[in-house]
């Protein structure tokens, strides 16, 4: 295949991807409030540090969240951890491991998300209890280049709560897709929670919002500067704009940042970060931090986020 004709393939492929983002954007019902909420956080301080907008990466072990085809790029053993400082007595963690194989890489995923010391009351009086809310999920991860420059992935997931004395598991799926369109430029699309829901030991079953996430990130500076532009919608909360931007510094420090539009709250939101790199022998570890604000019952409050990834070649 010629380099041109290669190019209108990708062109091409751009075109049905928005299409689909299209056509999501106008079936959204608007609905508030969801189950699971907590998967839609999103993990890694250098992602999060540029709000999210990190579809369309591929050079970092938690592509495995954010795109799973992008993980089909990873050419070394890698395990990712990331903690938050939270106020309210929440804690919010992030544990994965990936390994290329000839046959595709695969990975290892955990997040847990949980609230200690919620007050609770059986009467109108005073006196109250306290307990606790855990959630956990649990996935497996799967990408592969299937052509030149084009890979797929999907990830499943597993998801259990604890909440007092009731319980849910659940089940759902990711679909994604990478496209290195160019030297610059880089497409990534991903239907996340695809068929998700919670089954209630009330015998309630919630269902998991379907989300579709569409982001491009363009390389400039000879690797130095990478901007990304992300749309997500939600099918219960509506559609957020998101970008963000990375600059590295002797191919060691980096410093980002980045903005979030909701539509749905028309709430502008923002972060920032850094990161650092340092190689122990054949090791290469990367320190990572985000600073974002998070409107917390109608209040200011400040989200730090940390995590450490280390590659084995």
């Amino acid at each position: 295949m010629t380099n041109y004709n290669l190019k209108k393939k990708h062109i091409a492929t751009l075109l049905v991807c928005l299409l689909i983002l299209c056509s999501v954007s106008f079936a959204a019902t608007g609905d508030a409030g969801s189950a699971a909420a907590f998967l839609r956080t999103g993990v890694g301080a250098r992602a999060l540090a540029m709000s999210g907008a990190f579809t369309a990466y591929y050079d970092d072990s938690t592509c495995a969240y954010w795109n799973p085809a992008a993980t089909a790029y990873l050419k070394d053993i890698s395990v990712s951890t990331m903690f938050s400082l939270l106020t309210s007595q929440r804690d919010y963690n992030y544990f994965n491991v990936v390994f290329p194989t000839t046959y595709g890489t695969i990975g290892l995923n955990y997040i847990n998300f949980s609230v200690s010391n919620i007050e609770g009351r059986l009467t109108d009086t005073s006196s109250f209890y306290t307990f606790s809310d855990s959630e956990n999920a649990y996935f497996f991860s799967y990408g592969k280049e299937f052509f030149k420059d084009i890979s797929a992935g999907f990830n499943i997931k597993f998801l259990q709560t604890n909440l007092e004395t009731y319980g849910a598991n659940g089940f759902s799926v990711d679909a994604a897709l990478h496209i290195k369109l160019s030297p610059l430029f880089n497409l990534g699309i991903v239907l996340q929670d695809l068929g998700g829901s919670m089954q209630w030991t009330t015998g309630t079953q919630d269902q998991i919002p379907f989300v579709i996430r569409a982001g491009i990130m363009a390389d400039l500076l000879d690797n130095s500067l990478k901007t990304s532009l992300e749309l997500v919608e939600n099918e219960f909360e509506g559609f957020t704009t998101e970008a963000g931007a990375e600059y590295t510094l002797f191919k060691i420090f980096s410093l980002r940042g980045g903005v979030s539009y909701d539509s749905g709250s028309q709430q502008f939101n923002f972060s920032l970060g850094a990161g650092a790199k340092y190689s122990l022998g054949n090791i290469l570890f990367q320190f990572d931090y985000a600073f974002l604000n998070q409107d917390y019952y109608n209040n200011f409050q400040a989200d730090h986020k940390f995590s450490l990834n280390m590659y084995f070649p």
